[in-house]
């Protein structure tokens, strides 16, 4: 299955996760972020941690990212002109620090347990 994405690919990220303050907002927040390279990914996390079952996505300098409480939610791309679901939050070192991407699972390579999961249960 090729990719949908490329590195470098602005995505939406939203959320009611806490901000830099270590507040929860009281409106739902939304930033872009971009798609890290798999390779640079597991390069900057320094392990094995990163599988191909995950994507991570955001600034090499920080800044913008998922936080506690934004968990299971959307990484949504546009693919050929259509909003796609990319990505579900999973986890992160701190919230947007510097050289610390979120990291997200990757719902394309698991569409197929995804589906069969579905229609097993329905």
């Amino acid at each position: 299955m090729d990719t949908l994405y490329r590195a470098g690919t602005l995505c939406h990220i939203s959320g009611w996760g806490k901000t830099e303050h270590g507040v929860s907002p009281n409106v739902l927040r939304k930033e872009k972020i971009p798609i890290m390279d798999h390779s640079k990914c597991r390069s900057l996390y320094k392990s094995d941690t990163i599988t191909p079952h995950m994507l991570c996505a955001g600034y090499e300098e920080g800044g913008v990212d998922t936080c506690q409480g934004d968990s299971g939610g959307p990484l949504v791309c546009q693919v050929n002109g259509s909003y796609t679901v990319l990505g579900v939050v999973s986890w992160g070192n701190g919230c947007g620090e510097v050289d610390m991407p979120g990291v997200y699972t990757n719902v394309q390579k698991l569409y197929p347990w995804i589906v069969k999961q579905l229609k097993e249960n329905t």
